[in-house]
């Protein structure tokens, strides 16, 4: 695959407010008013990665969901690629109140300026507006293009711990956390290979054809998704852990019974809540 780079972290509240005024944009005739310094100039807002419909009532899982409120998924910036963009998507964990999905798309502005953007969401099934109108909201996002192939990234490298026997390459670390279903995920991100690991309250659907397998003395099952293999493991406290990556099946193994040895060091609690954004309320 191509190389990745966390080029910005997409907050749920940042999420929203781009969306808020795009839509009072739209609502305003499509222009923002003259800048007075400029009376010429007229300012847009940039467009969020994605626009996301809270949809009611809920669909039964995370990918019935995605496929029902994603109304927009554009990875590649504000002008239109030369060529049509590809965006595939790779579900690394899903349940019946939790998913994490992995948007990628080859870019291609110019000749000059091909490149694969990455949008890493995790979905949970929120409750909390009306008990009785549950509905699929997004956690947070991680949006990301791709690293310098020299791996230059100075002093947002991640500091590989010992135990953690990653493939040798300078990677740069995101983390985020979940308020709706609590949850802690870590993205590790270099110029050749990506990594993703996680765990959330609750549990797991096990994909058809999963293969099981022992990690870290736990039952769970691995799945090969395109070149991401994911390792999947139920907890006895009722959550889950997972750990997804461009690697072979043997080393994903390996690094996830090691992760399950070191998880409150690899995911630590307390976890980190993603900033709050508006939603539009259930109709029902």
């Amino acid at each position: 695959m191509n190389g990745l780079r966390s080029g910005r972290r997409i907050s749920r509240r940042l999420a929203g407010v781009a969306l808020l005024v795009m839509t009072l944009a739209l609502l305003a005739g499509c222009a923002m008013p003259d800048n007075p310094f400029n009376p010429k100039m007229v300012s847009y807002p940039p467009p969020p990665p994605f626009i996301w419909n809270r949809v009611t009532p809920a669909p039964p899982t995370p990918q019935q969901a995605y496929t029902a409120s994603m109304s927009v998924m554009n990875l590649c910036g504000n002008q239109p690629p030369a060529t049509p963009a590809t965006t595939t998507l790779t579900w690394l964990v899903a349940g019946p109140t939790y998913g994490v999905v992995l948007a990628r798309a080859t870019c291609s502005q110019d000749k000059d300026d091909v490149h694969e953007s990455i949008d890493l969401l995790p979905l949970a099934l929120d409750k909390r507006v009306q008990q009785g109108c549950p509905a699929w909201g997004i956690e947070g996002g991680l949006v990301g293009a791709q690293l310098p192939a020299d791996g230059s990234i100075g002093s947002v490298a991640y500091q590989i711990p010992s135990w953690l026997l990653l493939p040798h390459d300078a990677y740069v670390p995101q983390q985020t956390g979940g308020e709706i279903v609590p949850a802690a995920l870590l993205s590790l991100e270099s110029s050749t290979r990506i990594f993703v690991t996680g765990r959330y309250m609750g549990s797991a659907t096990r994909p058809d054809g999963a293969e099981s397998v022992k990690i870290g003395g736990r039952s769970g099952w691995q799945v090969t998704d395109r070149d991401f293999v994911t390792v999947t493991a139920p907890l006895a406290d009722g959550w889950t852990f997972y750990f997804s990556g461009t690697a072979d099946a043997t080393t994903m193994r390996n690094l996830a019974s090691a992760s399950l040895s070191h998880l409150d060091t690899l995911l630590p609690k307390p976890l980190p809540t993603p900033a709050d954004y508006p939603q539009p309320t259930p109709a029902c």
